[in-house]
């Protein structure tokens, strides 16, 4: 298995999120995306490295986004090859000054701290459906995926090691990633006192894309309505266009 595929399967599995991999790509609400995986049917699967194809804008698609302004922040270690560990010092005036030490020590070990995420959403999708109905054969959109919200971090550091002794160090206001606080601002002092290893490494980084939710446009299947109704029906298409977000469990069933 690929690094950006463990990577998306690892953070799909805890938070039922679509991660954006890489961490920190430049990603908007609107996107049309394709990505590099694909199934043996020849269609696409929402995981691993994407490329950005074009915009609902260039279709003259309008679309409203509305914004979740109350805002969490995720964290996350893989269960294997990791070891963190954490001291916390108080000066004379007060402040506290902590050091966190992650080690890797397995290939593809990740560790993820995400601060202060809001979500940007296309508000309405029925009416960014009938916008769609009149663009149906502009695009082959059975290859592609439209971005229905994007997860950002106020602040974030992201590394998944390629090797088995990568180290960082974090100096700062520690204490909210050693105790996984989910309100724990972006705002605080933290940075990267030192790195070695080798390692898809972003480092703390304002306002960056983490995660994302996904929209199919493709024809209504038979099957769609079975799942709808408690049964299984037939992948055949029947009916028009339609859109339909995409669940994370096809990155972890994968």
């Amino acid at each position: 298995m690929s690094s950006a595929n463990k990577y998306c399967k690892e953070l799909a599995s805890q938070f039922g999120l679509t991660p954006i991999y890489l961490p920190g790509t430049d990603i908007n609400p609107g996107d049309v995306i394709r990505f590099s995986e694909h199934n043996l049917l020849g269609f696409p699967k929402p995981i691993g490295t994407f490329t950005k194809t074009t915009s609902l804008a260039n279709y003259n698609c309008f679309i409203e986004i509305e914004r979740n302004d109350n805002p969490r922040s995720y964290y996350f270690s893989s269960k294997k090859g990791i070891s963190i560990s954490f001291n916390a010092e108080v000066k004379g005036d007060s402040s506290k000054i902590g050091h966190l030490k992650i080690d890797f020590s397995m290939v593809g070990a990740t560790y993820v701290a995400a601060l202060g995420c809001v979500e940007e959403r296309i508000k309405d999708i029925s009416k960014l459906e009938t916008q769609l109905s009149l663009k149906k054969e502009q695009l082959d959109w059975s290859q592609h995926f439209i971005v229905l919200s994007v997860i950002r971090a106020g602040k974030a550091l992201a590394v998944q090691s390629n090797d088995k002794k990568t180290c960082i160090e974090i100096t700062g206001d520690v204490s909210a990633l050693a105790k996984t606080d989910p309100d724990c601002s972006p705002q605080i002092s933290l940075k990267t006192s030192s790195f070695s290893g080798s390692a898809m490494y972003m480092d703390w980084t304002e306002n960056a894309p983490i995660f994302f939710r996904l929209l199919r446009y493709r024809k209504k299947l038979l099957r769609d309505w079975g799942i709808q109704h408690g049964k299984f029906g037939s992948p055949y298409p029947i009916g028009d266009f339609s859109l339909l977000e995409v669940d994370s469990s096809e990155i972890i069933d994968d």
